[in-house]
């Protein structure tokens, strides 16, 4: 009797630890491939532009310090404010959100440029000098603005983040929490080797 069984438990092991291995396996390879269900969490906290929209090269004023505007929106991660009503309580409230959420980069904040786009009319020019001096302010209202808009689209007005080669990745909307873009912010910097 002892010597039947010893063959059957030995079976009984062997599949039990092929299930074990390769089961997960198999219901993993099921569901991505079988299924079209895919997970819904997400590790960032704007939501990603897809695919990417690369920003035409444009020469537009507030750009003069870019040679012949082919630097505009490149060679460093761009967090990018559009603007299509004037810079009232909420617009105000967003820059301060961008600015804090650059200072608390540290080290890193270099690599990172604020730009605000307008399409109405600029805002104070106190406030920007005295709250956001390193803040580039760009006057989108032409045709050469029109064509770069376009790139910003999903929202009205909000952050949009742009990788060193021009492309629109990312957007948040204007009440977004700065620790929330930091933190994607940081995690694209680690990762990035570009900007």
């Amino acid at each position: 009797m002892n010597d039947t069984t010893q063959p059957k438990r030995r079976n009984l092991q062997a599949w039990g630890l092929f299930l074990l291995f390769f089961g997960p396996l198999a219901v993993a390879m099921f569901l991505y491939y079988g299924t079209d269900w895919r997970p819904g969490g997400t590790g960032n906290h704007g939501e990603l532009v897809r695919p990417p929209q690369p920003t035409p090269v444009v020469t537009l004023p507030g750009t003069e310090a870019y040679p012949d505007g082919d630097g505009f929106l490149r060679d460093r991660w761009t967090l990018v404010y559009v603007a299509r009503s004037p810079c009232e309580e909420a617009c105000q409230e967003a820059l301060y959100n961008g600015r804090q959420m650059r200072l608390a980069l540290g080290r890193l904040m270099d690599r990172v440029e604020r730009v605000y786009l307008f399409t109405t009319e600029p805002p104070e020019a106190g406030f920007l000098a005295a709250e956001h001096p390193d803040l580039v302010v760009v006057d989108a209202t032409g045709a050469a603005g029109e064509a770069l808009l376009t790139a910003f689209a999903g929202q009205d007005e909000g952050y949009w983040l742009v990788d060193p080669l021009g492309n629109v990745m990312m957007r948040y909307p204007a009440d977004q929490t700065p620790k929330g873009m930091m933190e994607d912010i940081k995690k694209l910097l680690r990762l990035s080797r570009i900007g």
